[in-house]
């Protein structure tokens, strides 16, 4: 009787185990903790963020900051699923062969620890497959190693999926490989705006889960960190998110100690926020500008923000492309620079257009602005500058060189960007922007700034995928501010304002009053050939 009893209580307790995946992790399964314990696993708030996502849907996009216990979860999850069910088979793909071995530990650790009367008898048992008689099975590989291929899965976990090398097209073999009715999981660390990044953004019917650093209660330090003085980054951290002081000790020592006082190091592997975790990286040229997602800009042609007024100093810079309808963009960004220390975006064009068709766009906006236009003139933009010259559009930005062999200074229309002078047009752009001269208003371009970055060899270029028209079109525009004065005093020999509405319109493009402007500069003379005039008398 007495066998019965606990042969019933058995029974009644497996059955509880299988309906109740909480009741079953907590008090069967066993995890190491950080000091090397054997305890038993405790849901944590990421790891019941987690479960409660899974009650609502199958399918989970997972962003999070290190250590948080989401794979741990996830191995827990997948465990009860495959030991209480039939024919159940799950495949966790991770990014190296260490983490197969991490992984595979979790599991193992989770079968060997499980009282007798809930071990269901295995058929294998290798270094990274664990087979039951029941069909269900736990497969752990790499994602180069593609050997997932040829079966079928019912749950699925693609680990550190932003590091894999290849994740579109594994992710895409990973899923094709799925039941009818399955539960996939695809969670990672970040690792800058890859592949993962586009797939975190897309409406792909997954649903995203954050993971914050701030909800996890390891990360929290009682002691203060004693004779250290708060930096002004770190000021400027603690007040965008609210940190407690437990989790302000804990983000000061491990800022300082672990991420060699590098905020972007940090925000890399702590992220706080998506935005952290994915626009973190030192490698951008203006991290400053990378502070929002943006998506792709999908509004062709011009955006103007600033209608023309004829007083004031433009320039236009224009990046040509061949106008493939899968190539480059053709670029150009209007900028006003009548006040000498701070320059304003006046307009953008973006788009895919015929040689014809830009050049029509171009000489058009130029028929409103009288912008000194600096165009590149490497390969098709040649044609552009063709094209305003037989239109006998007068202000071209011109490059003067000495020719060796004539013994004389030639000019020739346009700019010529090369090794020697692309770097000169990074600098003025970097110098311009990391200055603050300039406002960028354009979401475009700000889509732009998102993905350009250092190279390995420490070019500043489009990241791969991406592109950098517009980026280059305002650094052309910023080559051409010496030659402005020169342009801004040409049209200036017109005439003074003088009606009322032309003298305000001057005095606003100019911040200054009529009367503070010497005669002189009406005069027909530029205020180079002033300078000389003077420095003579």
């Amino acid at each position: 009787m007495a066998k019965q009893k606990d042969l019933d209580k058995i029974v009644k307790e497996v059955e509880k185990c299988k309906s109740d995946f909480v009741y079953f992790a907590e008090n069967y399964l066993h995890i190491v903790d950080k000091n090397d314990k054997l305890i038993k696993l405790r849901l944590n708030k990421a790891q019941s963020e987690i479960h409660a996502d899974l009650d609502e849907t199958p399918y989970l996009k997972i962003l999070k900051a290190r250590q948080l216990g989401s794979s741990t979860y996830i191995a827990a999850r997948f465990f009860w699923k495959a030991l209480f069910n039939i024919n159940t088979r799950v495949v966790v793909i991770a990014h190296t062969h260490e983490a197969v071995k991490s992984i595979y530990s979790i599991y193992q650790r989770f079968y060997t620890h499980l009282p007798k009367w809930l071990k269901i008898q295995t058929e294998k048992a290798s270094a990274n497959e664990l087979s039951f008689v029941t069909g269900s099975s736990i497969k752990i590989g790499t994602a180069n190693s593609q050997n997932f291929r040829g079966s079928t899965f019912s749950c699925i976990h693609a680990s550190e999926a932003a590091y894999w090398n290849d994740m579109n097209n594994t992710i895409q073999s990973l899923f094709q490989t799925a039941t009818n009715n399955p539960e996939i999981i695809v969670e990672t660390t970040p690792n800058g705006l890859n592949d993962f990044y586009t797939f975190w953004k897309d409406s792909n019917g997954y649903k995203q889960t954050f993971l914050s650093w701030t909800d996890h209660t390891a990360y929290q330090q009682k002691e203060p960190n004693k004779g250290w003085k708060l930096s002004e980054i770190e000021k400027e951290y603690i007040a965008e998110h609210g940190l407690n002081d437990y989790q302000f000790n804990w983000f000061q020592k491990t800022l300082r100690t672990r991420c060699s006082n590098n905020i972007h190091t940090f925000k890399t592997e702590y992220p706080a926020r998506p935005e952290d975790a994915f626009i973190a990286s030192g490698a951008f040229v203006f991290p400053t500008l990378a502070k929002d997602l943006l998506d792709a800009p999908d509004k062709m042609g011009w955006q103007l923000f600033s209608p023309p007024n004829k007083y004031a100093s433009y320039i236009l810079g224009v990046d040509t492309a061949s106008g493939s309808p899968n190539g480059d963009y053709s670029a150009a960004c209007l900028i006003d620079v009548t006040d000498k220390e701070n320059y304003k975006l006046i307009g953008t064009f973006y788009d895919r257009l015929t040689l014809k068709e830009y050049a029509k766009e171009i000489e058009n906006i130029l028929t409103k602005y009288e912008a000194l236009v600096v165009c590149e003139r490497n390969s098709y933009g040649q044609a552009i500058i063709e094209h305003l010259r037989s239109a006998e559009y007068p202000y071209l930005y011109t490059e003067t060189k000495f020719d060796k062999l004539s013994k004389a200074f030639t000019e020739r229309f346009g700019f010529y960007t090369s090794a020697h002078s692309r770097p000169v047009l990074m600098a003025k752009l970097i110098d311009t922007i990391t200055s603050n001269k300039i406002e960028i208003k354009c979401s475009r371009l700000k889509y732009e700034f998102l993905h350009f970055i250092y190279s390995d060899k420490g070019k500043a270029e489009a990241e791969a995928g991406y592109h950098d028209d517009l980026i280059m079109s305002l650094g052309l525009a910023l080559m051409g501010i010496e030659q402005s004065f020169h342009y801004e005093h040409e049209r200036m020999q017109q005439q003074r304002p003088a009606t009322l509405r032309d003298k305000i319109n001057f005095e606003i493009a100019h911040g200054t009053t009529l009367e503070t402007i010497p005669d002189n500069y009406w005069a027909d003379e530029s205020p180079l050939e002033r300078f000389i005039t003077d420095w003579n008398q």
